[in-house]
């Protein structure tokens, strides 16, 4: 038939998608908010200064926490040992240019760079995972539409723009849920090559860490703790690698285990994985996905804890080294506290129907308000059920705990903030079946998904901090600010351009792209 062969392959989409997305991350930047400067502060200790401490950034932060006569960053580690790799380079090429890092304009450059190449790559490989996973739910163009609804018109964008754990937590978890649920064959193979790029460093690095401690760390309590966790993570490691490349021959069950070894679910445990310990609520959707692999068989569940234990072993060590103890963690001894709280449970009151309403109706933090498109869930519930009534069930149970651990939370609005940002890893779950809705409801779907694409994309071009006094941020910040051209950094305004032409560009270059994507997949 005419015009088969300009159709995009599935795969081919994929790609498509993560371009668009990615560049649409990396377009903006959001800077000057204390959970950002707090996981810069750390960055640059580490890899400038090498301390674990950051004392001399301090000022810059209120979450940090203060231990030991030294302060360091409160956050859950995820995001920043992810980031590592990007600031490294980011640090490397602004040398190269004779930039300083520790300057105003290296500071400014290392950060946009470092927010591109960990959250806003996470959030992006997140979005295509996620088209990949409608696709067997729904036509091709409806799950692109789905797609970009959910991506660029709910929590994954602005947090995808600046050093927040959010976007990363999500993507992570959508990737993981993408391996689980996605039957395909090349999964196996893709699984097996990233898992032993992936581990190859992690050996790299963890042999480089405990040969760094016995150098030149002083060989106090907590630095022996330290040392004592990295060289059981560095043999937990090492053992995985020889069991993927099945480079142990043993007669009997240990061999006939290794054989049956499922790297698509040992994959699918370290992304969720690396997703808890970004974002510690994000755990009970790790927990909930165990649960999907384990309806598949127990070795298929015990092979995704393998996975899990990676990042559980990274974290354990990472609280010993800085904090003396494996369970302790910074939230423990941050210096930020809440004035007139109520007695809590580590943050933690009972939850309350009127901040459920808050989190999910309100002008302020509401996410139904501010992504309409998810609304859509309540039409596509029954379309998933009838689909796998186990996956989805599963599915509502992890966001009905999430959304309630949520309400209980001292903090549920995440402070200053673009909707209820504690609610954005599972917005990729909330997504999936707002996706099944579209399908039933295209017209509604799209209608309501441009408007969450409209308000999300202006409000991240703005800020993504809009101030917590303010309580309609729709009508009292961010429409006054878009008439007055008060942007947050992007490349159009780096490049000289009006803010205007800068919001413009951005917004046709979208437009063109992504209608030439959805023209080029198959209906």
């Amino acid at each position: 038939m005419p015009g088969i062969r300009t159709r995009m392959s599935q795969r081919a989409a994929c790609i498509s998608i993560f371009i668009l997305l990615f560049c649409a991350y990396a377009y903006i930047h959001q800077i000057d908010a204390w959970n950002h400067n707090s996981r810069m502060d750390a960055l640059h200790a580490l890899v400038v200064r090498r301390e674990m401490n950051i004392d001399v950034y301090a000022k810059n932060t209120g979450d940090k926490a203060f231990v030991n006569g030294h302060f360091y960053s409160d956050k859950a580690p995820g995001i920043f040992f992810l980031a590592i790799p990007s600031f490294a380079a980011s640090s490397a090429v602004l040398t190269a240019l004779h930039i300083n890092v520790e300057s105003s304009a290296g500071w400014f450059l290392a950060s946009w760079m470092t927010v591109i190449g960990s959250v806003g790559m996470l959030a992006a490989a997140g979005g295509a995972a996620f088209y990949s996973i409608l696709c067997d739910w729904m036509s091709r163009r409806l799950a692109f539409m789905a797609t970009v609804f959910v991506f660029l018109g709910a929590a994954p964008f602005p947090y995808a723009t600046t050093l927040f754990s959010h976007s990363g937590a999500l993507g992570l978890l959508t990737m993981s849920l993408w391996m689980l649920i996605k039957r395909a064959p090349a999964h196996d193979a893709l699984a097996r090559n990233i898992l032993r790029c992936g581990l190859d460093l992690a050996l790299v690095g963890t042999a480089g860490v405990v040969v760094a401690l016995l150098l030149f760390a002083p060989m106090n309590s907590t630095r022996l703790a330290a040392l004592s966790t990295l060289i059981i993570s560095l043999f937990s490691v090492g053992a995985l690698y020889l069991i993927l490349g099945k480079r142990v021959h043993r007669p009997g069950k240990f061999a006939s285990l290794m054989k049956n070894i499922s790297s698509r679910h040992l994959l699918a445990g370290l992304l969720a994985g690396l997703a808890a310990i970004s974002e510690y609520p994000a755990a009970i959707a790790a927990a909930g996905f165990l649960i999907l692999a384990w309806k598949d068989g127990r070795r298929v569940a015990i092979c995704m804890a393998a996975g899990m234990s990676i990042p559980v072993g990274a974290i354990l060590a990472y609280n010993t080294a800085v904090f003396g103890s494996p369970f302790s963690i910074g939230y423990m001894y941050t210096v930020f506290t809440l004035q007139n709280a109520p007695p809590s449970l580590l943050g933690f009151v009972l939850p309350s129907p009127s901040v459920l309403s808050f989190l999910l109706f309100s002008p302020m933090r509401g996410l139904f308000f501010w992504s309409p498109f998810l609304l859509l869930m309540f039409a596509g519930i029954p379309a998933v059920l009838a689909r796998s009534r186990f996956v989805g069930r599963v599915l509502l149970a992890v966001i009905v705990a999430h959304v309630t651990v949520i309400t209980a939370h001292l903090l549920p609005t995440g402070g200053a903030a673009l909707g209820p940002r504690h609610l954005a890893p599972i917005v990729p779950l909330i997504g999936f079946f707002a996706g099944s809705g579209l399908r039933r409801l295209p017209r509604t779907g799209v209608a309501l998904g441009a408007l969450s694409v409209g308000m999300t994309t202006m409000a991240t071009l703005i800020s993504v901090m809009p101030p917590e006094r303010i309580k309609d941020p729709l009508a009292d910040f961010y429409l006054p600010r878009l008439l007055t051209g008060a942007l947050a950094p992007n490349l159009g305004r780096s490049l000289g351009l009006s803010p205007f032409w800068s919001i413009g560009i951005f917004v046709f270059t979208l437009i063109i792209v992504g209608w030439w994507i959805w023209k080029k997949i198959p209906g």
